[in-house]
C-alpha cells in the first residue's frame, strides 16, 4: 500500500513529510492509526474522449490537434460543447423538418 507521511516519522532513507511510500498493508494501517501518514489513492484512468478529466490546457490542446474552433469558449464547459459539437454544416444527420405550406 501507498502512504504519504504527514508528520516526520523515519519508515526509511528520505522519509520527510510529505514523502511517499510503498509500504505492507500492515505498516500502513499502523502509520495511518498513529496519525503519521494517510493512503495514497491512486488516481482513475483518464479517459481518451475529452470530458470533465481533463484540464482546459488539454482540452485546448485537443482542439487545436483536431482543428476546432472553440470560438470565444474560455471555460471548461463551453469547451467540451464546441468540441462535440458537430462540425459546421453537418447538423445532426436529420434534415430540416418538413414545410407545411409544401404539403
Amino acid at each position: 500500500m501507498k502512504v504519504r507521511l504527514l508528520a516526520k516519522h523515519y519508515v526509511r532513507p528520505g522519509s520527510e513529510v510529505g514523502s511517499e511510500h510503498d509500504v505492507d498493508d500492515h505498516l500502513a494501517r499502523r502509520l495511518i492509526e498513529r496519525g503519521v501518514a494517510e493512503e495514497v489513492k491512486a488516481k482513475p484512468a483518464k479517459s481518451d474522449t475529452p470530458d470533465d478529466s481533463w484540464t482546459v490546457a488539454e482540452l485546448r490542446a485537443y482542439a487545436g490537434e483536431h482543428e476546432i474552433d472553440l470560438g470565444d469558449a474560455t471555460k471548461k464547459a463551453d469547451i467540451l460543447v464546441a468540441i462535440h459539437a458537430p462540425p459546421e454544416g453537418e447538423g445532426d444527420g436529420q434534415g430540416d423538418p418538413p414545410d407545411p405550406d409544401d404539403a
